[in-house]
């Protein structure tokens, strides 16, 4: 359990949200 797994996952959903 990473947090910064998270943090990636969240990051790129939000790209993808963002295009």
């Amino acid at each position: 359990m990473s947090w910064e797994i998270c943090h990636h996952q969240l990051y790129t959903q939000s790209n993808q949200f963002d295009k």
